[in-house]
């Protein structure tokens, strides 16, 4: 069974610490790894491998530790836990990060101690000290392969409903494909292609009934992302340049045109994250529609496109990796 004095020269790991003020220190965590194993050094320059602690606050009484090792090739290996103090947290961590920079740290023997002197009458012999089990495997961290990855690519299918721009509000549907850029961050551009289809049939109006129907392109553009990993918000400009269809019946005749349909503005985007894979989303967007046309019957107008139009959306999309 190895010993620490047969020990290898201890390979540099790179260490971060995130924790709450008073809860620990780099010193203090490095000094729990040392007293575990002698083949791991901490430091805080740059190294083949990094270790990155961190311990959060979720309420009083409950903290959530997480463990990160990533290795000189690019693997990466997390562990998460709940602890109800911080002496807790620090210390179950310190066990994991060591076992986990260093697998024989828990199978290597003490240092031999020398024996006491003999006592008149020695005290009876205590039980051996338990071996502390082994823990379980390292979970991945969630978002982890997306992290490491630096986009995600996800496509979905909702509803669509537009407001305010034919006589009456038409439903429809929608497709999309989206590219996310540096996942997790701020700063995490967000660029989505859909296509939406609505259309609202035989609306009564003087003189005859009218059907619309509008097949829209829609680009959205999103900088930047508000929120936790699970639930998040972005705003958004958007542009849509489609086809819409009319057509309509009056005095026993009927007509159809199609024309240019567009609109351009700004977009609110809301996420939230169901699975590893699949989240609801939700969208509004309010903008100015061109061209701007009039509706009629035998010159008898009914309905003049208005200035600014609007557009809502609900739906699921899921997403890689």
């Amino acid at each position: 069974m190895p010993s620490y004095a047969d020990a290898p020269a201890a390979e540099p790991t790179h260490f971060e610490l995130r924790a709450p003020e008073g809860c620990s220190s780099v010193e203090d965590f490095s000094a729990r790894v040392r007293k575990r194993s002698s083949r791991i050094l901490l430091v805080p320059g740059p190294a083949p491998r990094s270790l990155v602690v961190e311990i959060q606050e979720l309420s009083p009484g409950v903290l959530r530790g997480s463990v990160r090792v990533v290795e000189p090739r690019g693997g990466a290996r997390s562990r998460q836990l709940k602890a109800s103090s911080c002496a807790e947290a620090v210390e179950a961590l310190s066990l994991i990060a060591t076992v986990t920079l260093d697998p024989d740290a828990l199978l290597a023997e003490p240092e031999p101690q020398p024996e006491p002197e003999p006592e008149p009458k020695p005290p009876p012999p205590t039980p051996a000290a338990a071996r502390p089990p082994a823990p379980r495997a390292p979970e991945p961290a969630a978002g982890a392969a997306e992290a490491r990855a630096g986009y995600r690519l996800s496509v979905g299918l909702g509803g669509a409903l537009l407001f305010n721009q034919i006589p009456e509000p038409a439903p429809g549907g929608s497709a999309a494909v989206a590219l996310e850029l540096r996942p997790g961050h701020v700063l995490a551009p967000f660029i989505r292609l859909s296509v939406i289809h609505a259309q609202r049939r035989n609306i009564p109006e003087p003189g005859g009934a009218a059907s619309f129907a509008f097949t829209l392109p829609t680009l959205d553009v999103c900088p930047v992302r508000v929120g936790s990993r699970d639930v998040g918000v972005r705003a958004c400009a958007y542009g849509s340049v489609g086809l819409l269809e009319v057509w309509g019946s009056a005095s026993g005749e009927s007509e159809s045109h199609s024309r240019l349909s567009g609109s351009g503005g700004g977009a609110l985007w809301l996420g939230a994250r169901v699975s590893e894979v699949f989240e609801i989303v939700a969208d509004g967007r309010a903008g100015a529609l061109f061209p701007r046309d009039r509706f009629g019957f035998d010159n008898r107008g009914f309905f003049t496109t208005p200035r600014l139009g609007f557009s809502a959306g609900l739906g699921v999309a899921g997403g890689f990796p």
